[in-house]
């Protein structure tokens, strides 16, 4: 199976990250299914428009050594301004985060073709259960060659007498957004 069968990303997409690629490229497969990006098809128009991501995660409750409740997804809610073929005017997000316990949230940023346009270091812990964080942006981003994506970079708490250094590792989670005619 390819790469990007398995992970639901493309390698072009991935060097885009800015640094992470290494990182998420050598990340054990998971158990569950739970894919760690989505892609969000947006409509190219002048009017405002809301668009929900589908559901991105990591899932390690199958895994040996972890609990049943090393699990966190989010999903993304976007408000979005002007869409054309080249940009993408992002208003605000809405984060939903779902999860078996509780995570440490160590960045979330937005990215375009050509470099980060927005960033909220450290927003910190979230714990179990659902959660909304929800930032105003107000930025456009450039998409001419790739698509536009927000990522965050979490960690899952490791829990007493779980491996901590494989259920308890970061991970990259990725949100592209992408226009279609």
């Amino acid at each position: 199976m390819s790469f990007k069968a398995r992970r639901g990303l493309t390698l072009a997409t991935l060097l885009t990250a800015t640094g992470v690629a290494a990182t998420l490229g050598t990340a054990p497969a998971q158990a569950g299914g739970m894919k760690p990006g989505t892609d969000t098809y947006v409509k190219v128009t002048s009017k405002a428009q809301t668009i929900t991501s589908g559901v991105a995660g990591v899932d390690r409750s199958e895994d040996k050594g972890c609990f049943s409740d090393n699990t966190y997804n989010a999903i993304v809610t976007w408000k979005l301004g002007k869409v054309t073929k080249s940009s993408i005017h992002v208003k605000s997000i809405d984060i939903r985060h779902s999860n078996g316990r509780k995570i440490y949230v160590g960045n979330y940023a937005l990215v375009d073709d050509k470099k980060r346009i927005w960033n909220k270091p450290m927003p910190g812990d979230v714990g179990k259960g659902a959660h909304h964080r929800k930032y105003t942006i107000n930025k456009t981003m450039q998409v001419k060659k790739h698509k536009a994506y927000l990522v965050m970079k979490t960690t899952i708490s490791s829990r007493k007498n779980e491996d901590a250094l494989f259920c308890g590792q970061s991970a990259y989670i990725y949100f592209y957004l992408k226009q279609k005619g």
